[in-house]
């Protein structure tokens, strides 16, 4: 179930290839043999060590063959610039006990057949006679000798003709796998010739870079050759490797040579902004790079498609994620440049679009397969950040309609926000019509707004990025303040009051506890309210002068509501000094000690006890008091007294 998932999300982007063995059957064999010899593949284990100077340690966990009959149709295409497949390797499969046919008609449809492949370069071929009777071995006897005329008619090596003896002596099983295991030889040795072949051709090409005629498509086509050649015997992070090097290639290029390749920036055509960027059936991508039809757009979609598939295939959903936010961010600041020639939010429409088809084809595929934790958590938080930055679009797109203001952040409450108006014609041209639906009203808005943002948060969870978290959370809680539901927002804004506090992350706090004040008073929550005030005014540095004044009266007034005792500590609201320390030398022995008090409200505040201690390393304690005390605004200096020295014991 697992690879059928897999599978069916990589062959959703492109077609999945295999190697091509083709069979060639003059005699009717294949029908009797195909499956007994089909049945022993998928290969397992090959160790790739690679030929000449290649210097290659692979082990292909599993390869899987396509088996096609032989067809004259792949010799007339060049299979460096067509997406026709050349075979790996070319069977001709002999089933004859008769001499004399043999003489009269096989010999020249094997010789046609050799013709053929000869004619192409780096072509791997083997005849295999097959031996089929149980009855006399006189039979085999002239199976023999065909197998021997075959062999001094063509000049065959061993290497080429193979006899296969079924109902002798030897194991039918041992006998196939010799067959399975001289195709696999045949196999490698076709690979390791054709990436020799590629390598050549394409340091040729490189090497003539700065030269006048040098086309960008063509080498970028001979070296995906390379790549997809990779691809097909399923060594991905090669194949992977290739597609990075075309990558850093084109941003040289671009440099050196500018963009003369690409008939324009592209982005025009129908769904460019909405469409699954990673569906390579979408559009012929590769026969546009081969006619230098493509545009930078979709050269760009196609190039990064590729790495994305790759990225699939080797199981790596956590990469997948953390390259696409680099390429979006990139690449989103490409269209902020194109903007002109692009219809209206072309740009937030295809970064929503992207961030969440790769998400939702990452986290299916993270959900089948095996990954350690600290895989997992990377995976969890580049997913949670593609999300943010699709919410962040919607920011975007809720400001240019009216939806939302030009900054959450605004710590004042609409009573009015029921009659504003909305201009989402101004959406007409994004072809996303599931966006255009979620952008229909303020409440479809909102729903997706907080959902989006909702998953996101439940990234961040599972990879403790608290901070992400909080920073989201405070997105909700805004909104909902921003939509007058007074209630959830400060079910929301309240402990996040308190973890940026804990954080002294005191500017965030205070912009959040304004809200919140404003929440409180709204639903007459007194006593949350006054703590509100009172920490607002601690955090005096944060806000301006009249916003200070502001909740001194709204402290004062609600005090004065209040009919029940009620203590707070608010001594962080006013600043102090330490003058002096003077012992008396009269009858009762007191110490005095001279205190300034700044008192920052705008009125005078009277105090009905203020008390001070002192502690000494020798273990005593001194208590200063004074029963009662006026502050006016400003400095106060306030005398209190120690009547005795306290001793104490540390335990």
């Amino acid at each position: 179930m697992q690879a059928e998932i897999k599978t069916r999300l990589t062959q959703s982007m492109g077609e999945s290839k295999k190697p091509i063995i083709t069979y060639k059957d003059d005699t009717n064999i294949w029908q009797h043999i195909s499956k007994e010899l089909t049945s022993r593949f998928p290969l397992k284990d090959i160790e790739c060590r690679g030929i000449g100077n290649q210097k290659m340690n692979r082990v292909i966990n599993s390869l899987d063959i396509e088996w096609r009959p032989f067809t004259e149709e792949w010799q007339n295409k060049n299979v460096y610039t067509q997406l026709q497949q050349a075979p790996f390797l070319n069977l001709y499969f002999l089933n004859c006990s008769d001499l004399e046919q043999y003489k009269t008609s096989l010999k020249e449809k094997i010789k046609y057949w050799l013709n053929i492949i000869e004619a192409k370069k780096n072509q791997e071929w083997m005849i295999i006679c097959i031996s089929g009777e149980s009855n006399t071995k006189s039979i085999l006897g002239i199976r023999t000798s065909i197998y021997d005329k075959i062999k001094s008619d063509f000049n065959l090596s061993k290497d080429r003709l193979l006899l296969v003896k079924l109902y002798s002596e030897v194991k039918e099983s041992d006998m196939w796998n010799s067959v399975v295991n001289k195709i696999k030889e045949k196999l490698l040795a076709n690979f390791f010739q054709q990436v020799l072949v590629l390598q050549e051709d394409i340091k040729r090409l490189d090497s003539q870079r700065l030269l006048p005629g040098w086309n960008y498509c063509s080498f970028f086509i001979l070296k995906e050759q390379l790549a997809m050649l990779y691809d097909t015997v399923n060594l991905y992070q090669d194949a992977l490797v290739q597609y990075d090097e075309l990558e850093a290639s084109f941003y040289q290029t671009l440099v050196e040579q500018g963009a003369a390749w690409f008939k324009s920036f592209g982005g025009t055509e129908e769904g460019d902004d909405s469409q699954d960027f990673l569906n390579l059936k979408r559009k012929p991508f590769r026969e546009m790079i081969i006619q230098n039809t493509t545009s930078i757009f979709d050269f760009r979609m196609y190039l990064f498609a590729r790495q994305c598939q790759l990225l699939f295939r080797l199981d790596r959903p956590a990469e997948l994620c953390q390259r696409a936010k680099l390429f979006i961010s990139s690449f989103s600041m490409t269209l902020t440049d194109y903007k002109d020639s692009l219809f209206p939010f072309f740009r937030e429409s295809w970064i929503y679009t992207t961030c969440m088809n790769i998400v939702s084809r990452c986290e299916e595929l993270a959900s089948i397969s095996w990954h350690n934790n600290q895989t997992l958590m990377e995976f969890e938080g580049a997913s949670g950040e593609l999300l943010h930055l699709a919410r962040s679009q919607l920011d975007i797109l809720g400001r240019a309609c009216n939806y939302l203001p030009d900054t959450l952040d605004k710590p004042t409450y609409d009573t009015n926000s029921s009659e504003k108006t909305y201009n989402i014609e101004i959406f007409d041209k994004i072809t996303n019509q599931h966006l255009k639906n979620l952008l229909g009203s303020v409440e479809s808005f909102d729903e997706i707004y907080n959902l989006i943002t909702s998953r996101a948060i439940r990234c961040f969870e599972s990879c403790k990025r608290q901070r992400s978290i909080w920073l989201l959370k405070s997105d909700i809680s805004k909104l909902h303040f921003y939509r007058g539901h007074l209630k959830e927002a400060s079910e929301g804004l309240l402990p996040l009051c308190k973890l940026y506090a804990q954080e002294s992350w005191h500017s965030i706090e205070t912009n959040l506890l304004q809200m919140l004040a404003i929440c409180q008073k709204e639903l007459d929550q007194t006593i949350p309210y006054l703590e509100t005030c009172i920490t607002l005014l601690s955090n005096r540095s944060y806000i301006d002068e009249n916003t200070f004044d502001k909740y001194t009266d709204e402290m004062i007034t609600t005090v004065d509501k209040i009919d029940e005792e009620y203590e707070k500590e608010i001594s962080s609201i006013f600043k102090y000094e330490l003058k002096s320390l003077v012992h008396q030398l009269r009858n009762d022995s007191g110490i005095l000690f001279l205190v300034n008090i700044v008192n920052p409200f705008k009125r005078a505040i009277k105090i009905k006890n203020l008390k001070l201690e002192l502690n000494s390393k020798e273990n005593k304690k001194l208590i200063f008091d004074c029963d009662e005390a006026d502050l006016e605004t400003g400095r106060n200096a306030i005398q209190l007294k120690c009547e005795v020295i306290i001793l104490y014991s540390c335990l």
